[in-house]
C-alpha cells in the first residue's frame, strides 16, 4: 500500500513567471483551467482567499508569493476527521528560466482520508488537464 498519496507534475511553459501567475490568480483565466463555483467573484486570489465548493471543499490562500509560490489549503467538510488531522494543498510552484517558466505542480497528501486513493486519482486527472490548460493559457498571452 503506497504511504503517501500526493499528485505531483511538472510543464514546461514559453512565457514569463509574471504571465503564468497571471492565469493562476485572475478568475478570468481560472475559470478556464478549474471549474470555479458560480458564486466566486471576479477578484484576484491573494493571501486568504477562499474558494469555497458547497458542501465539497474549501480552498483557502496560505501561502502567496509573488511570480513564485501558491498554496491553497483544502479542508473537506464530508471527511468526519479533524481538519488537523490530515494536511492537503495545492502547491503551485514557479521556477523562471530565462523567458519560459517551469511550473512544478503539487497537491496531497490524501493518505490520511476515508477514500484518499479516490480523491489521488481525481486529482491525477486534474493535474494533467489543468497543466496543459495553464500552459496553453499562458503562452498565447505572453
Amino acid at each position: 500500500m503506497q504511504d503517501t498519496f500526493i499528485v505531483k507534475d511538472q510543464v514546461k511553459i514559453q512565457a514569463p513567471a509574471a504571465k503564468v501567475w497571471e492565469v493562476l490568480t485572475n478568475p478570468a483565466y481560472m475559470r478556464q483551467w478549474e471549474e470555479m463555483p458560480e458564486n466566486f467573484g471576479d477578484e484576484y486570489l491573494q493571501q486568504g482567499s477562499v474558494i469555497n465548493y458547497e458542501g465539497f471543499s474549501r480552498l483557502t490562500v496560505t501561502t502567496f508569493e509573488v511570480n513564485k509560490l501558491l498554496v491553497l489549503t483544502v479542508y473537506l467538510p464530508n471527511v468526519d476527521m479533524d481538519p488537523d488531522a490530515y494536511n492537503i494543498a495545492y502547491r503551485f510552484i514557479l521556477l523562471p528560466d530565462n523567458d519560459q517558466t517551469v511550473l512544478d505542480f503539487e497537491i496531497g497528501d490524501f493518505a490520511p482520508v476515508p477514500n484518499g486513493q479516490q480523491y489521488y486519482d481525481m486529482s491525477v486527472q486534474f493535474a494533467e488537464t489543468s497543466l496543459q490548460k495553464i500552459m496553453s493559457l499562458s503562452e498565447q498571452n505572453a
